[in-house]
């Protein structure tokens, strides 16, 4: 008897920003901004935070990493 995976399944019980591909290529960026701008005593919650994050919250991420990487000034 073969083993079969119930992976799409699992996939569905995912958020649906993890679902998503922009949140493999934001990743790292959501890491260096987290720790950036987190007192180091914070870091072992990076991964906590980048799981939390709302689709909303990376729509903004992925617009202010745009601004950054496009040399517009953020306000």
């Amino acid at each position: 008897m073969t083993h079969q995976t119930d992976e799409p399944h699992r996939l569905m019980l995912l958020p649906p920003w993890r679902r998503d591909p922009r949140v493999k290529v934001m990743g790292d960026y959501l890491r260096e901004r987290f720790r950036r701008n987190n007192h180091t005593k914070y870091h072992k919650y990076c991964d906590e935070w980048i799981n939390n994050i709302t689709l909303d919250q990376l729509g903004y991420f992925i617009e202010e990493k745009r601004r950054i990487y496009s040399g517009v000034v953020l306000k």
